[in-house]
C-alpha cells in the first residue's frame, strides 16, 4: 500500500475521532448534491429532501 494512502488513512481516523469535525465519504457527498441539483431544477418534489448543514 503506497504511504499516501496510509496517512490519508491515518489522518481521516483522526478526524473522525475529533467531535468538532464531521467525516463524510465523498460518494455520500455526491449523492446529496445530485438531488439537490435536482431539487434546484424542479425535478423532484422537494417533499422530503435530504438534509444538508454546514458547520463553519
Amino acid at each position: 500500500m503506497p504511504s499516501g494512502t496510509i496517512t490519508a488513512g491515518m489522518l481521516t481516523r483522526e478526524l473522525a475521532r475529533d467531535r468538532r469535525v464531521r467525516v463524510v465519504e465523498r460518494r455520500l457527498i455526491k449523492k446529496i448534491l445530485e438531488e439537490k441539483k435536482l431539487a434546484m431544477a424542479g425535478i423532484t418534489s422537494g417533499i422530503a429532501p435530504l438534509p444538508v448543514t454546514y458547520q463553519g
